[in-house]
């Protein structure tokens, strides 16, 4: 696993070993000195004092193993197996960035510095940040990749662009306005401070957006979640949102089959379009809007009933769900359809039956369950199903 940090705004794109080579005007080796950088211990060091546009710069190549000719100046054999850039002016020096963790062959190193192609220079730079690989960038504006594996990008304050490359990669912009982009794999994308482009791509990826953040999907892109501690509206293309914390904020969904789950404040969850599931388990006094299509209106626990359902249907077309965990609200339910026999209509909301569970109240649309059927209490109310409300036993669902 490699790990590199920037302490100076450092671009990716603009890596060039050839330039690095030709603007060389000294180098040292050291062989088997037994050098200690950041916990790794290296038998040998290469060094390279170059000046590009003035600019004066030192490049440590380190490794176990370096195969280097005083008559050529050129590796030949061994790996390098980290990589630290200085930057200054005569003298003074400091470190701009440095890498370590990889290991890659040093003749391929030394091939690619003779090229005026950078080709050949990122076929290294994919090579070494293969795996599962973090990135701790400078507070100016960085571009990093993170290429194959399961990658952890912190692009710290500045306007960053991150993008993951393949597995399941973690990129957070932290301040600045930051593009980051997941690209293949199952992505975390944090943009937490600042105006920041969020674009998961393929995968199924997980957005942590506030409301200044842009978060984009395309269609067939996987199955995405919001997760988000302001109000918040899903963009297209994203399924599923979450909200955190405990204040009393509102989730909207699109046009897709959403799952909105809110959080322990005061919610109105909105649904629109398409086969909904509004989960409202984490308790609140919450109002909830289906919209078209055949929704569910999940309560996994009693803590989380007493909510208003604001359009309820239990008509062809818009055939909703009240989905209840039965190991939660107990009272003898078990998994699967309601029983017809536990299940009563009438003007109020007392069990006539010792089989009774559920009760749909028509002087005020309420749904009630009473755990103990006909005995003394054990009420709870479920939800508010709202004027015009129609119940049958087929609308409830234990899971």
């Amino acid at each position: 696993m490699a790990e590199l940090y920037a302490n100076f705004a450092f671009d990716m794109d603009t890596l060039d070993l050839g330039r690095l080579f030709r603007a060389t005007y000294s180098t040292d080796f050291w062989d088997n000195e037994f050098f200690s950088i950041d916990g790794d211990i290296y038998a040998d060091s290469l060094d390279y004092y170059y000046e590009i546009f003035g600019v004066e710069g030192w490049t440590e190549l380190y490794s176990d193993f370096i195969g280097y000719s005083d008559v050529t100046g050129e590796m030949y054999a061994g790996s390098v197996d980290a990589i630290y850039q200085h930057i200054g002016f005569g003298f003074d020096y400091e470190e701009w960035w440095g890498a370590h963790g990889f290991s890659i062959s040093a003749a391929s190193l030394q091939n690619a510095m003779h090229t005026y192609s950078t080709a050949d220079d990122y076929v290294l730079v994919a090579a070494a940040f293969a795996g599962d690989d973090s990135f701790y960038l400078s507070e100016d504006a960085d571009l990093a990749r993170g290429y194959g594996g399961d990658d952890h990008l912190d692009g710290s304050d500045g306007d960053d662009q991150l993008f993951g490359g393949d597995g399941g990669d973690w990129l957070s912009g932290d301040g600045g306005d930051d593009t980051l982009v997941g690209e293949a794999g199952n992505d975390t994308l944090l943009g937490l401070a600042g105006v920041d482009w969020l674009e998961g791509g393929t995968g199924d990826d997980t957005y942590l957006a506030d409301g200044s953040d842009t978060v984009v999907e395309r269609p067939g892109e996987g199955t995405d979640m919001v997760t988000a501690e302001i109000t918040h509206k899903l963009a297209v293309n994203i399924e599923n949102l979450v909200l955190t914390g405990k204040d009393d904020i509102d989730g909207r969904g699109n046009e897709l089959a959403n799952t909105l789950i809110g959080n322990a404040g005061d919610n109105v969850l909105k649904g629109l379009a398409g086969r909904d599931k509004l989960d409202v388990s984490e308790g609140g006094d919450d109002r909830l809007v289906g919209g078209k299509g055949n929704d569910e209106f999940i309560f996994s626990t009693k803590r989380s009933s007493g909510d208003t359902i604001a359009d309820f249907g239990s008509v062809r077309g818009n055939n909703d769900k009240i989905v209840i965990d039965a190991s939660h609200f107990r009272g003898g339910l078990r998994q699967g359809k309601l029983d017809r026999d536990h299940f009563q209509i009438g003007d109020d909301h007392q069990a006539e039956d010792r089989h009774v569970r559920f009760i749909f109240d028509t002087s005020d649309k309420t749904l009630w369950f009473d755990k103990n059927g006909d005995k003394h209490g054990g009420f709870t109310l479920v939800a508010d199903l709202q004027a015009n409300a129609s119940m049958t036993h087929h609308d409830i669902l234990l899971i």
